[in-house]
């Protein structure tokens, strides 16, 4: 199981984390082309709708009457996704006004909104003035109890049965509508003066527990596929993925492979070393399984560099090394032999797993204090929240011994993370002046990864972005390509080609307002 899930693991798109609990809802949902409902539109509005309060805020302004032609309706700024799986949001009812014509719902995007949801074709409304529900007809049928001021209804879709339900108080009162139509936008339809709701599209946490509902369809969706049978003899993939290694799952699939397993063991633990942040570990092990790739891939050797740089200024690598085996071909930097004999307090240490010494990584380390990268000299005074000139001409400051011995520990960091940005330099410019290649990296990698030097926190930067987990997956990708290319096998694993047609899948079930797209997640699904 562990060795079909390192592949799936490589074919996982990295993604960012949700910057918002609506964003958590809705995981599947792929907001740059069908962004969810986040406030009512100023534009898809009748006159008589007042919004505030970040368009969260619906008041009504109209007429004093009370007839139909004075109904007033706002849609959400954009309509629901399938993607969604269910969909949920709340109004709480501010002030009911003169007598509570308030109509909580659905519509698509061309209905009338001078009428509450539910009177027009392909819409539909809960009512809390009689609370009757209303689809596509001016005459309601009994649902719920009625509401009023200080109450709290909410409208959810379940698009995997495409169906509507309405909450009142935390309350579920049941499915009311059924086969609803695709592309429906959140509605509020008001009527009467002094009629206020505020609108919860998920922004803070509901008064209904629609995260139990959502589990609770995940988990049955994700059974549902790994109890499905996918050979003659009824495997199903639930049996495969916890029974399986590379062997069983060929007999199983009758699908063969040609990489050797201990191969793809190997790539494995590099894998695991990469999504660590344990870069100089990493190419340790390549060097040891993989001996000609970073000689031949100089560039690439140069990116794993920028990366061990850039996890050693984020505290999940060092620059310091070792003795090893350096390689004296052309396309690296021989190592210096005083610093391949000698050792520090912030050498790599010996892996376990690797059972080798950690490499030179081609590079001279000897220590040179002065700048040798392009960093804006005032950020530079604080590096990491510590002095630059205290760091470079080891001053000490505090009296205390510990802080002392912490501030030389920074000192030495410093150093050798400058020692190591020259030599990365010097290695970048001699593979420049060698001549253009299909896989050169730009300058700009390299001045981005040594300009986090100048930040105290380079987490609050305006290149976090460098420190993300997105960037090591990256890393990961290009050097597991180059394995694959190396050992005469396709750069894009077989299993990995599968999930991105999975994925591509479930993009058009969404499309097609399937809502089991939703629950059918492979990240899930495999981690069950």
């Amino acid at each position: 199981m562990a060795l079909i899930k390192a592949g799936w693991q490589r074919s996982k798109m990295a993604k960012a984390i949700p910057s918002d609990r609506i964003s958590q809802l809705y995981p599947c949902v792929d907001e740059t082309e069908t962004p969810l409902p986040r406030s009512w539109s100023s534009r898809e509005r009748c006159q008589s709708i007042t919004l505030s309060q970040n368009n969260l805020r619906v008041q009504y302004k109209g007429n004093t009457n009370k007839a139909h032609k004075d109904a007033a309706s706002v849609r959400a700024t954009h309509s629901i996704s399938p993607a969604c799986g269910i969909y949920y949001y709340e109004v709480k009812i501010v002030s009911k006004g003169k007598d509570g014509y308030i109509g909580v719902g659905l519509s698509v995007h061309n209905s009338n909104l001078n009428r509450l949801p539910g009177w027009e074709k392909h819409t539909f409304g809960y009512h809390g003035d009689d609370g009757h529900s209303f689809n596509s007809q001016s005459h309601g049928d009994p649902y719920g109890p009625t509401f009023t001021t200080g109450d709290i209804i909410g409208c959810g879709v379940n698009f995997i049965h495409n169906t509507c339900f309405y909450t009142k108080n935390g309350r579920n009162l049941g499915t009311v509508f059924s086969d609803l139509p695709h592309d429906l936008y959140p509605t509020i339809g008001m009527q009467t003066i002094g009629e206020v709701v505020d609108t919860n599209f998920g922004q803070e946490p509901f008064i209904y527990s629609i995260e139990d509902e959502i589990k609770e369809a995940r988990m049955k969706v994700s059974q549902t596929v790994l109890n499905t049978p996918i050979t003659s003899q009824g495997n199903s993939v639930q049996a495969m993925l916890h029974n399986a290694t590379c062997e069983t799952f060929s007999t199983i699939t009758g699908q063969s492979y040609k990489e050797e397993t201990a191969s793809i063991e190997n790539r494995q633990k590099i894998q695991t070393l990469i999504m660590d942040g344990k870069i100089s570990k990493a190419i340790s092990l390549t060097e040891k399984f993989y001996p000609t790739i970073l000689s031949d891939k100089p560039w690439l050797h140069v990116r794993l560099l920028v990366r061990q740089f850039i996890e050693a200024i984020d505290g999940s690598d060092t620059v310091s090394y070792t003795s090893g085996s350096a390689t004296s071909d052309t396309n690296t930097i021989n190592a210096s032999n005083d610093m391949a004999t000698s050792s520090s307090s912030n050498s790599i240490s010996q892996n376990d797993e690797c059972e080798v010494a950690s490499p030179q990584n081609g590079f001279n380390s000897s220590v040179n204090d002065d700048s040798i990268m392009e960093v804006d000299e005032e950020k530079t005074h604080e590096i990491n929240g510590t002095d630059a000139n205290d760091h470079v001409n080891g001053v000490t400051t505090s009296c205390n011994q510990e802080e002392d011995e912490n501030r030389s520990k920074s000192t030495d960091n410093l150093k050798d993370l400058l020692s190591f940005g020259k030599d990365l330099k010097a290695m970048y410019d001699r593979l420049k002046k060698e001549g253009p290649t299909d896989d050169e990296i730009d300058n700009a990698i390299l001045r981005d990864a040594f300009s986090l030097l100048a930040y105290r926190d380079p987490h609050s930067s305006p290149l976090a972005h460098l420190l993300s987990r997105k960037e090591r997956e990256s890393m990961y990708y290009a050097l597991n390509s180059a394995i694959l290319e190396a050992q005469n096998m396709s750069k894009v694993p077989a299993l990995e080609v599968i999930v991105s047609h999975t994925n591509d899948c479930l993009k058009k079930m969404a499309k097609a307002g399937i809502g089991t797209c939703a629950f059918a997640s492979l990240d899930k699904i495999l981690e069950c």
